[in-house]
């Protein structure tokens, strides 16, 4: 699977399953996808999705200032995650930031 179909897969995935909890604002920035998580703390997220095995990462030492790196921002890194199971990881994900029974709204972009 290329790197463009991977992408398309992980937005479809993130807009499905995460719905309005979520903005995709880094979407051109290459083998990653910069995600606003609305309400929540990139530390808390990052940490919920360790304790379920998902890496995801703070944005934080990319930025030029670091301290103005909004705090609710993560990075999805996707370039090494086999195509097949992007579906499923982002379920996984969304599991742990919202819980098992979290409803949420459509979103598209």
């Amino acid at each position: 699977m290329t790197y463009i179909i991977k992408h398309r897969e992980l937005i479809r995935a993130i807009i499905q399953h995460m719905g309005n909890e979520v903005n995709v604002i880094g979407h051109r920035a290459g083998l990653h996808i910069l995600l606003e998580v609305k309400g929540y703390d990139s530390e808390q997220l990052i940490e919920k999705a360790r304790q379920h095995s998902i890496k995801v990462y703070s944005p934080r030492n990319h930025w030029l200032d670091q301290l103005q790196c909004p705090s609710s921002y993560v990075m999805l890194g996707f370039g090494g995650i086999d195509g097949e199971t992007i579906e499923e990881g982002i379920q996984l994900l969304r599991q742990a930031w919202f819980g098992p029974q979290h409803t949420y709204g459509q979103k598209s972009f």
